[in-house]
């Protein structure tokens, strides 16, 4: 198959690759860390929509990744997702909090409608941007002249 001929790779396929690189990884690295042969790695990367979750899970251990941001990522088609945890582990963070909440909720966490969920989380994550936004401005300001 020539170049031109060669089918565009899927959006999980390419976040594994994204994924893969921003970690400074090779296709062998990652292979080895989960016990494959490269040539089963490279199918288990170009066919990645046919994956499984435990696939998936098995590639974000060897990656060093937020797995349920890429599952996430995965469920949603938005690879951009999966690439924004990669580091921070957002996802992680979040279903950690989340089943840590429901279990001390008990049986009163029926009563929690979507709405108020929703509320909620859009409050903290719009808190948590601003912060991160006043952090960057003062990480990015020039030194102040204290001398006297």
């Amino acid at each position: 198959m020539s170049e031109l001929s060669r089918p565009t790779p899927s959006p999980l396929t390419q976040t594994l690759r994204a994924i893969r690189h921003k970690r400074g990884l090779r296709a062998c690295d990652i292979a080895r860390r989960m016990g494959l042969a490269l040539r089963t790695y490279e199918y288990f990367e170009a066919r990645a929509e046919r994956l499984s979750c435990e696939d998936l899970l098995r590639f974000a251990k060897a990656a060093d990744c937020d797995a349920y941001a890429l599952l996430a990522s995965a469920a949603l088609n938005h690879s951009d997702l999966a690439l924004a945890c990669v580091d921070n582990k957002v996802g992680e963070v979040l279903t950690l909090l989340l089943d840590e909440f429901l279990g001390e909720l008990g049986a009163a966490a029926d009563h929690l409608s979507p709405q108020q969920a929703q509320i909620a989380f859009s409050q903290a994550f719009r808190r948590l941007a601003h912060e991160l936004a006043q952090a960057r401005s003062l990480s990015s300001a020039p030194p102040s002249d204290t001398a006297p």
